[in-house]
C-alpha cells in the first residue's frame, strides 16, 4: 500500500515530507523552490500545527495551509488561520478528497 506522499506524487505533485514540526520549519528555510501548501495535522509532537503554520508562514507567508484532524472540534478556537484561507479536512479521508481540498486549497 502506497503512503499519501507517494500516492500525491504518482499524480505529480513534488512532496517535501517531515516527521516533525521543527523538521518541517528547517526544510522550508533551506528549500530552494516555491512552497505552495503546507498540510498539517492539527496536533503534533512539540508544537502544534496551527503554531507550526503560524512559523512557517514567517519564512514562507505565500504557503497555503490544509488541516487535517480525526477531531472537528480541532477548528475551534482558530479563527484566524481559518480566515487566512487555511482549510480543514477531517480525517479519514480518501485520497480523492485530499486532492480535492488540495486544489481548493491551490486555487
Amino acid at each position: 500500500m502506497l503512503t499519501q506522499a507517494e500516492s500525491l506524487r504518482l499524480d505529480g505533485y513534488q512532496v517535501l515530507e517531515a516527521g516533525q514540526a521543527e523538521q518541517a520549519l528547517a526544510l522550508a528555510a533551506t528549500h530552494g523552490g516555491p512552497l505552495h501548501l503546507a498540510i498539517s495535522d492539527m496536533v503534533l509532537p512539540g508544537m502544534s500545527g496551527p503554531r507550526l503554520i503560524q512559523d512557517l508562514r514567517r519564512l514562507r507567508p505565500e504557503t497555503k495551509a490544509l488541516f487535517i484532524s480525526g477531531y472537528a472540534e480541532a477548528t475551534l478556537g482558530q479563527p484566524d488561520l481559518l480566515a487566512a484561507g487555511a482549510l480543514f479536512l477531517r480525517k479519514p479521508f480518501s485520497m480523492h478528497e485530499l486532492t480535492c481540498k488540495m486544489r481548493q486549497a491551490l486555487d
